[in-house]
């Protein structure tokens, strides 16, 4: 109701206000720009077939890109993004194993670089008494502001580049010593987890195989924008993305087994799988030039 009166007024106002002004305040214009940023990310429950999840501290991650966008009204922005986003993951565990090797240690790095495509709505927050409501040299005011908070909201698609993923084994058969180790290696210490006949004996040859070609992600962040000059603004902001899709591939091999999932027999199983979260949180510093 309140934002009907809003219009009504704003219509209202509107049949004695300059052209210039109007002009600024109802016409959408375009605007392109570049961004870099960095921060940290984590693979919630990057577990490996069921087996429990492994140690980890968040990895540090980097990104950059283009974007464009719609600035629809002073308030509203509709923007699409181009970005390119790299980070390592690391995990490590202890395990007593029920094999001949007893404890056995494991590390598990995955190495990302994803291609992000953000489509997000920007609000600006300007004063509506000035945006609504106000006179010619108000609404003048409003858009020559120089310093404005916004709130970004949105969806993310996901593509993967590349993923990469690298075992090492620590145990008596080893000699206690790290050493490089597929599947066919590591076997053992799933033994008193996952029945492992349900586990391939190697890796793929591209383990970008192990996860989804595409996931989705939702976005969410605060935004700081400053004008330094007409049609050049910069911005600083503080977003984050969590995936709402299983990371890990649906794939199965030519034994009917899953490439990197474990298969799920009932709610009750002890060991269920569970999906794995792709989570981000960056401070990105950008430039936008408006045509």
């Amino acid at each position: 109701m309140t934002k009907s009166i809003y219009f009504i007024l704003l219509s209202l106002t509107c049949i004695g206000m300059p052209g210039s002004v109007w002009g600024q305040f109802a016409k959408p214009h375009v605007y392109i720009g570049a961004s870099v940023g960095g921060g940290l990310s984590a693979i919630i429950n990057q577990n490996t077939y069921g087996f429990p999840e492994m140690d980890y501290k968040p990895a540090v991650a980097y990104q950059f890109g283009i974007h464009a966008g719609l600035a629809v009204r002073p308030w509203s922005r509709l923007q699409i993004g181009y970005q390119f986003f790299n980070a390592t993951y690391k995990f490590n565990e202890e395990y007593s194993s029920g094999s001949t090797e007893g404890e056995i240690g494991l590390r598990k790095q995955i190495e990302f670089s994803l291609i992000n495509i953000p489509l997000t709505y920007r609000h600006y927050i300007i004063d509506p008494d000035l945006a609504y409501v106000g006179n010619d040299k108000t609404i003048a005011l409003a858009l020559k502001k120089k310093n404005t908070l916004f709130i970004i909201v949105g969806p993310q698609i996901t593509r993967f580049r590349k993923a990469d993923v690298h075992f090492q084994k620590r145990s008596s058969a080893t000699g206690f010593k790290w050493q490089p180790a597929d599947l066919i290696d590591i076997k053992p210490g799933f033994d008193t987890y996952v029945p492992v006949d349900e586990i391939p004996d190697y890796l793929p040859d591209d383990t970008r195989d192990l996860f989804q070609k595409t996931i989705l992600s939702l976005i969410g962040g605060l935004g700081w924008n400053m004008v330094l000059a007409p049609g050049f603004e910069i911005s600083m902001e503080a977003q984050g993305y969590i995936s709402i899709m299983d990371l890990n591939s649906s794939e199965r091999d030519q034994q009917n087994r899953y490439i990197w999932r474990r298969q799920i027999y009932s709610g009750t199983d002890p060991e269920s799988y569970f999906p794995s979260t792709l989570f981000s949180l960056t401070l990105n510093a950008g430039v936008h030039y408006t045509f």
